[in-house]
């Protein structure tokens, strides 16, 4: 058996395995078998003979070692992991996009994507498509975009999406792909209001405007001439608007009125392209070094010291997030009042070859009570209430963009130059997300009226 072999096994399914070894003096030698470290006070004993074979009832991982002996006392010993895994319902659909982005989805079903800028497994640049698929993987429509390095799909209403890239436009596109109007002097990043406005940064100088879902100005504000990047990270359930600003090395958040005048500022040690999650209280939770929330005045009410992934908010008053240390990765819940634990599971490089922390996005939060999360090449989805792990799936290669869930509970997954939908059955949890990006459907929110 060779050291560090890695398998998967689905749950009620055997664990075999077979050990090989020579002795040159032909001797009979002993084989035993353990779970855990051959010798150490914590391991098992499973059995002995050259083969084993034993059930896997349990979710996780099983380190399985050997030890074979002869009759004057020399030994040697081998290991190997094996992952019991609950098999799920396989992907949908599976179609080939070239490389991915950005996704999100529109209210009438369709996946909107961009290329990424880069052609897979080229790194080459190219001026690729904008792209909307259907529900069953058949492309609608495909669009020429004229930036180099992508663009950001936000999703309107009545199918329609917004793209905005790098090369300073922002486009309003039907859901049957006809560009409807376009807007120059846009910096990336918009986000929607609840009546399908949309606040984005400009340049020239650098500020803020409100955009009607015609394409007409409602306001053009420079909140700070000093300021050399705004983005819009977020909307309150009072449509107050959240943008993280840029003034050198540090920054601060701004919290503005729906007609654009200032609320209050505060210094924020947070990347500017953090998102924030609004809670039903206006409670405001933004990621960074450390973990803030921020109450609607702009005090803070508590900060924890990880430096986690973008937060999202279920239903009461529990949020989830993630953070990693090296090859581990903690997914947790807090309550958003106190910042105090709710449950915590972490991950790991003993836990099979893909669990390095890759940071790949927020988690997602399904109707049916459970989070998914993708830890480098797998999805892992724990129970909302309690952490306890309901499934996982390895992926081909770590995802090109976060995770989308539509409406009707397609997981949607950019990897290896694809995107696969995998058919969860449950939609995304009716709660108050953050819109990293700007669309409330980036991280899984329902569309807003």
């Amino acid at each position: 058996m060779a050291p560090n072999n890695y398998r998967r096994v689905p749950l009620g399914d055997t664990i075999a395995v077979m050990a090989a070894f020579e002795d040159p003096d032909d001797d009979s030698l002993s084989v035993r078998w353990y779970a855990g470290e051959a010798g150490s006070p914590s391991s098992l004993f499973l059995g002995s003979g050259d083969t084993l074979r034993m059930p896997v009832d349990s979710v996780g991982l099983y380190l399985i070692s050997v030890e074979v002996q002869d009759p004057v006392g020399a030994r040697g010993t081998a290991w190997m992991s094996a992952e019991g895994y609950d098999p799920i319902t396989p992907f949908s659909w599976r179609v080939y996009a070239g490389g991915v982005g950005h996704m999100s989805s529109t209210d009438d079903g369709l996946i909107v994507a961009d290329h990424g800028g880069k052609e897979y497994n080229t790194w080459v640049l190219c001026n690729c498509p904008l792209m909307a698929f259907d529900e069953t993987g058949q492309m609608v429509w495909s669009i020429a975009n004229d930036s180099a390095s992508g663009a950001i799909p936000i999703p309107s209403v009545n199918g329609a999406v917004y793209f905005s890239d790098d090369t300073g436009t922002l486009r309003r596109i039907s859901g049957s792909g006809a560009v409807q109007w376009s807007l120059d002097g846009a910096a990336l990043g918009p986000i929607v209001l609840p009546d399908s406005s949309l606040v984005i940064p400009s340049t020239g100088p650098m500020r803020l405007r409100r955009i009607s879902p015609d394409g007409t100005v409602i306001w053009d504000r420079i909140p700070d001439s000093t300021v050399t990047a705004f983005r819009p990270v977020g909307v309150g359930p009072d449509s107050t608007i959240y943008v993280t600003a840029a003034t050198g090395p540090t920054g601060f958040l701004l919290r503005l009125r729906p007609d654009g005048t200032e609320l209050w500022r505060r210094p924020i040690s947070t990347q500017l392209g953090s998102a924030v999650a609004v809670a039903d209280d206006s409670t405001i939770l933004i990621r960074g070094d450390p973990l803030t929330a921020i109450r609607p005045d702009g005090t803070v009410r508590w900060s924890r010291g990880q430096s986690a992934v973008v937060p999202v908010v279920g239903t009461g008053d529990v949020g989830y997030a993630a953070w990693g240390t090296g090859n581990v990765a903690t997914l947790f819940a807090f309550r958003t009042t106190d910042g105090a634990d709710v449950w915590q599971v972490s991950y790991d490089s003993t836990q099979g070859p893909y669990v390095s922390w890759q940071g790949e996005g927020a988690p997602i939060l399904v109707a049916d009570g459970s989070v998914v999360i993708s830890l480098g090449t797998r999805l892992v989805a724990v129970d909302a209430a309690t952490g306890v792990e309901r499934w996982r799936h390895i992926l081909a290669d770590a995802p090109s963009a976060g995770l989308l869930l539509t409406d009707s509970g397609l997981l949607v997954v950019s990897t290896n130059g694809y995107l696969e939908a995998l058919d969860l059955g449950a939609g995304p949890l009716d709660s108050p997300w953050p819109m990293e990006w700007g669309g409330n459907r980036r991280l899984g929110r329902r569309n807003v009226p």
